[in-house]
């Protein structure tokens, strides 16, 4: 898990003293480095959105990134719109954005099994 976070953090601040190309380069050699350290990743049935449990306790997020999706929903409610997201933080696709309000939508019109009963 250090090594992880010694990427991202690389990639921060190499993109942010070097120039938005170079954070780029280094944020995909941050995601490579992620992947190859961070264990299996559980897909829920789309592209964006997957799941780990060694990885935000196993809550949703964006592929690639440490923005869970419950973040990204609260980033658009507070009025960012997607390229304001990818700009504050780096390595956040807004081509996801469609897919995480479809996941966002798909889970709350399932019924809560703890009020089912």
């Amino acid at each position: 898990m250090a090594v992880t976070a010694r990427a991202r953090w690389w990639s921060w601040r190499m993109g942010r003293s070097l120039g938005r190309n170079i954070g780029f380069e280094m944020n995909t050699v941050a995601r490579l480095l992620v992947a190859s350290v961070a264990g299996p990743q559980y897909t829920v049935g789309m592209k964006w959105i997957v799941q780990n449990p060694d990885i935000l306790g196993g809550q949703p997020r964006v592929n690639g990134t440490r923005l869970s999706v419950s973040f990204v929903i609260q980033c658009i409610s507070e009025g960012m719109t997607a390229s304001e997201i990818a700009q504050d933080y780096p390595g956040f696709p807004p081509e996801a954005l469609p897919e995480i309000l479809q996941y966002a939508a798909d889970r709350l019109s399932q019924p809560d099994p703890k009020l089912a009963a």
